[in-house]
């Protein structure tokens, strides 16, 4: 689901099983959470090969400093963040296609957060910035604040794309709303960048926690 969900939201993309369609200059792309890419490094290289993608996203590599070859897939572009305080999990992850020109953007003023920015071009020149997040379950409202004052000042200036783990069990994506206090600052930020959230059903038992978003 996420992964349909990734593809219209980046480049109006139709995937199933027996066949695969680009539409125009759109991108094949593909979000997943691996939860520990680190022993399916083997699986994910077939799956690259077999669907020909042109992004993949990747929520909970679980990688650590020095392992980023467990990320290195030939014809793609690897652009990484490990968890920075040494917990166990976590981590973000983009693979782009060499034939793509591609750069990671770093903002001034970005506090720390589990989150990877690039910056993708299309032959036209079209830009379009992909952020994939990781927001670990019970944090603080401070990381909740801290991601959506990302995503908004991003939106005010670029075209958009974000995927990620948000961990928000308790919004209602139809009514745009929590039922907590969780989730209440990033609800109110998705509606004010104007963001379209496209994935409909859930990810984790009935809970839809991870995320496409694009304007």
């Amino acid at each position: 689901q996420a992964a349909k969900a990734c593809s219209d939201a980046v480049g109006k993309v139709t995937l199933t099983k027996e066949s695969t369609c680009r539409q125009g200059d759109g991108l094949k792309c593909v979000y997943f959470n691996a939860r520990s890419i680190r022993n399916k490094v083997g699986e994910l290289k077939a799956w690259i090969g077999t669907w020909d993608y042109d992004v993949v996203a990747i929520t909970e590599t679980w990688i650590e400093e020095g392992q980023k070859w467990l990320l290195e897939v030939p014809g793609y572009r690897c652009f990484n963040k490990i968890r920075e305080d040494g917990k166990r999990g976590g981590g973000v992850a983009l693979l782009i296609r060499d034939s793509i020109t591609a750069a990671e953007r770093q903002f001034e003023g970005d506090l720390p957060t589990e989150v990877i920015w690039v910056e993708v071009r299309n032959r036209k020149g079209a830009v379009t910035l992909l952020g994939v997040f990781y927001r670990p379950p019970n944090s603080s409202r401070d990381v909740e604040e801290q991601i959506g004052k990302q995503i908004l000042e991003r939106c005010r200036s670029h075209r958009v794309v974000v995927m990620g783990d948000f961990n928000f069990p308790n919004i209602e994506w139809k009514l745009f709303r929590s039922n907590s206090l969780d989730g209440v600052v990033f609800v109110q930020c998705v509606q004010e960048a104007f963001l379209t959230q496209y994935v409909d059903c859930p990810t984790r038992g009935e809970a839809i926690l991870d995320l496409v978003l694009g304007n």
